[in-house]
């Protein structure tokens, strides 16, 4: 029952984010669902209860930045990465090991993976993602280091 109803919720919060505009700051699943709001969170918590079909699996989060920006974010992050690596062969972006997720400090973070990994590929891609604050890691790297007490948040 768990997935459905997280599903379910994850449906309902989404249509209720999209009518509301910036204050939607985006979702992630764990073992309940989260939803970030960046303003007015007892109002969105209280109606996002009356909408969602299982209110006791649902919590709410500040979020800093809407889901519209972190959305935006994450595809120019992945659209530049897309344009490296067709000027330079042999780069690779590892789309699956990129994306954002929520900080401790309510910031999201954005992380991606390259082959081959290199300092001076670190630095071309760097420079490449500004004006974002990317943490690039090793594709090979199994171990990627994004912190293991927070969901993963794919835009």
């Amino acid at each position: 029952m768990g997935r459905v109803s997280l599903h379910e919720d994850a449906m309902a919060a989404k249509a209720y984010g999209e009518e509301i505009g910036d204050d939607y700051g985006g979702l992630y699943g764990g073992d309940k669902l989260t939803v970030l709001f960046t303003a007015n969170l007892a109002h969105h918590e209280a109606e996002l209860r009356r909408r969602v079909p299982h209110p006791d699996q649902v919590q709410v989060r500040l979020s800093r930045k809407p889901h519209r920006g972190i959305q935006a974010a994450s595809l120019y992050i992945r659209d530049r990465f897309r344009e490296l690596s067709r000027r330079r062969t042999g780069l690779r972006y590892e789309g699956a090991g990129g994306g954002a997720y929520l900080g401790e400090d309510g910031e999201f973070h954005y992380y991606a993976r390259i082959r081959p990994f290199t300092e001076d590929r670190v630095r071309e891609v760097r420079e490449l993602l500004k004006p974002y604050d990317v943490t690039i890691a090793d594709g090979d790297d199994e171990d990627f280091p994004l912190p293991s007490d927070l969901p993963d948040y794919r835009p």
